[in-house]
């Protein structure tokens, strides 16, 4: 098969156990089967402009909005009922678009929770963060560069779209 996994002809090697008639024993033999989809599936059509064998997605579960930390991403995908080829030189198209963050895109940090669904995160009770052994521990790495988190209640993400 080709390193991009685009192709449509395959090889496919396997062991096949048989029954040997003479010895009445099962015998293993190895077979190659050659498989060639190019007869039984057609080009996709549409791709620059999501119609026909594509249609625009957008990774978001049902209730959230299209804008998740900060960006609105579409893609064109193939439709999943359509039985064509995208091709080997296809490449996805996408749609970004910066928007503000909302309270959903935040996350809170270890041993914090958000009391409301809309609320701020806080921290949980009966704990209190050790600022000053937090900061020795993450100084005393080598890929710290000097610098440290200090705790806040939320989870930092960095997040990098459309490679």
């Amino acid at each position: 098969m080709e390193r991009t996994g685009k192709d449509v002809i395959f090889l496919l090697y396997g062991t096949q156990e048989a029954q040997d008639k003479a010895n009445k024993k099962k015998k293993r033999q190895s077979v190659i089967y050659f498989l060639d989809f190019s007869s039984t599936l057609r080009e996709c059509q549409g791709a620059e402009s999501a119609t026909n064998d594509f249609e625009q997605w957008e990774p978001r579960g049902s209730f959230q909005s299209p804008c998740i930390l900060g960006h609105e991403v579409k893609y064109t995908r193939r439709k999943r009922d359509v039985a064509c080829l995208t091709g080997k030189f296809h490449s996805r198209k996408s749609f970004i678009r910066d928007c503000p963050c909302q309270e959903d895109d935040y996350e809170c940090d270890i041993d914090y929770h958000k009391p409301h669904q809309n609320g701020a995160c806080v921290i949980d009770e009966g704990s209190a963060p050790n600022k000053t052994l937090s900061i020795l521990h993450q100084c005393s790495r080598e890929d710290s560069n000097g610098m440290y988190y200090d705790p806040n209640g939320y989870v930092i993400y960095v997040v990098v779209f459309g490679l």
